[in-house]
């Protein structure tokens, strides 16, 4: 498989090629893991292996990939997640980017002779989606191969998990980062500290590697470090990154940047940013817990702001039951 411009993951790649080579390609496929790590971008990859006529596949430039590339091939569906972050069921067949749409589709004749699908945000699926889409997976049409997209396996159900082959992709390390970013002509001062903060996510590297969204990081986290030494009144407003990316990537940015602080605690590691205060290693525990509870609540349409403050006045609360399944959680 061609993996030019993919980086990192290289056990994941060689798997996914022993299967190209052998002709045994599962029809439902989950990849999970961190987000922006590149699981799209390899699951479109892997399709154009699959649809290009090339010797060499995927040869990127022939006309299907070409389609693939600007999602435009007529058998190559793809559901994401709408502006609120849900993947809808839809009312009728022809409501597009639906659940129904995508069943629909796949009962039609395709025009090559096979279908590819990719799911990017299954766990964004309501129940009713989930158990529609069970059925399609549990007897797909022919030659067809649908990958599902999470960064959060543990909100997929486990019917849906037992019919697929799951594949985890990990974290890019901070070598792979600085290849990114060389790649994508990135520069600018904070690029190092945009690497440690980012847990490994490209996406995130890429957005803390401009300057004011790192400071405006370093403000929510300088404030949080000064209410864990002094358990005092909380001088912390996520309300303006929110409004730049949204609560679920402000959830996980805050997640990734409390564990990089962690490790570089456990490391015995210089500070991350000049602001930052000294921390227990159970306080950054909890910390990292406080993030993925509210990503993992973000549905129930509650006040981030206030939502945090208040996991925060309770740390002292917490139960000592040491850290989350980091791979499940998308972490």
């Amino acid at each position: 498989m061609n993996i030019k411009g993919i980086i990192g993951h290289e056990v994941q790649l060689k798997r996914l090629e022993a299967m190209l080579d052998s002709g045994l390609i599962p029809q439902a496929m989950i990849f999970y893991g961190l987000g922006g790590v590149g699981k799209r971008k390899i699951a479109l990859r892997l399709l154009m292996s699959l649809f290009c006529t090339k010797e060499v596949k995927p040869c990127l430039v022939c006309h299907d990939c070409r389609l693939i590339e600007n999602n435009t091939h007529p058998d190559v569906l793809m559901l994401l997640p709408n502006e609120k972050g849900s993947i809808s069921i839809g009312k009728d067949p022809a409501d597009g980017g639906s659940v129904r749409w995508l069943i629909s589709r796949l009962s039609k004749k395709s025009v090559s002779g096979r279908y590819g699908v990719i799911i990017d945000g299954v766990e964004n699926l309501s129940v009713g989606g989930q158990n529609a889409l069970l059925k399609t997976i549990e007897e797909p049409p022919e030659n067809t191969l649908i990958i599902m997209i999470t960064e959060n396996k543990r909100m997929i159900p486990p019917t849906i998990l037992s019919r697929a082959t799951e594949i985890y992709f990990g974290r890019l390390s901070s070598g792979e980062i600085s290849d990114f970013f060389e790649n994508q002509n990135i520069s600018g001062k904070p690029l190092g500290r945009a690497a440690a903060l980012s847990g490994g996510s490209a996406e995130i590297a890429s957005f803390l590697a401009d300057e004011d969204n790192m400071r405006e990081l370093e403000i929510i986290l300088s404030g949080v470090a000064d209410f864990i030494k002094n358990r005092d009144v909380i001088n912390v407003d996520l309300d303006p990154l929110k409004k730049k990316i949204g609560e679920k990537m402000l959830t996980r940015i805050l997640a990734c940047a409390f564990r990089s602080m962690l490790i570089s605690e456990l490391k015995g590691e210089q500070l991350l940013f000049a602001g930052e205060t000294r921390m227990a290693v159970k306080d950054i525990i909890n910390l990292i817990k406080i993030s993925l509870a509210l990503e993992k609540s973000l549905r129930v349409n509650m006040l981030l702001n206030v939502s945090f403050k208040g996991l925060l006045y309770s740390i002292d609360k917490f139960p000592d039951t040491g850290l989350p399944d980091f791979e499940d959680a998308g972490f």
